[in-house]
């Protein structure tokens, strides 16, 4: 996951996103790595997310498209110069994408649009134009998430259920196992083990057997 600054109205943050997503892939058993914008080596990862990354400069663009992992991109991503001013090419501006974000609609707090699959978005919505294929739509048609082989565009931030659905998806199409793991139970894996963490008070079972309150079990791979 790679780290940068995100704007948008009072009250979200960049980090709020990245929380969202980093929740959702841990729900999902995964560990994360966060990677400097500068960093140059991609080779050992199968999935990327630049998300509301403003400003993405040229090389590391370069690198992410070029890249044989799965990229996603958005939302916000590309959105600003270095400046922090909007370019005349409108964003994101991903020549191996025919997306383009013609104009973005806030939603009020307590709005929230459903999506085709479970889910929906919330705080804002990005109306994205463009050949590459619609994969995640509004219940209503919108254009959520559009794809081109190994890069995606995300045009809103989703709820739980949404970033669920959407990372499932794109772990599915690259063939990359996942664990939905039980509420209060997280998974991190090292070189040689996994470590599963039961941070609730009672007992909780899992695939690997029942780990008592807030304990954990030590798996060598």
């Amino acid at each position: 996951m790679l780290c940068g600054i995100f704007s948008h109205r009072e009250g979200l943050s960049y980090f709020g996103l990245i929380f969202d997503i980093y929740s959702s892939l841990r729900r999902l058993g995964f560990s994360i790595d966060f990677l400097s914008p500068e960093a140059t080596n991609f080779n050992d990862y199968k999935l990327i997310i630049a998300s509301g990354v403003m400003h993405t400069p040229d090389k590391l663009k370069e690198l992410l498209l070029n890249s044989i992992a799965e990229i996603l991109f958005g939302p916000r991503s590309n959105a600003k110069s270095e400046n922090m001013y909007i370019e005349t090419k409108l964003p994101p501006n991903l020549p191996k994408i025919d997306v383009t974000v013609d104009r973005v609609q806030t939603l009020r707090p307590d709005i929230n649009i459903p999506l085709e699959i479970n889910g929906n978005a919330k705080y804002y919505i990005e109306e994205l134009e463009g050949k590459a294929v619609d994969i995640i739509k509004t219940s209503s048609g919108i254009s959520v998430l559009k794809s081109k082989n190994n890069i995606n565009y995300l045009g809103s931030w989703l709820d739980g259920n949404g970033f669920d659905e959407l990372f499932i998806s794109l772990c599915n199409k690259i063939n990359l196992d996942y664990t939905v793991m039980p509420y209060g139970v997280r998974r991190r894996e090292t070189t040689d083990h996994y470590y599963w963490f039961n941070y609730n008070e009672n007992e909780t079972k899992t695939i690997i057997g029942s780990i008592k309150g807030a304990d954990f079990v030590k798996i060598k791979k």
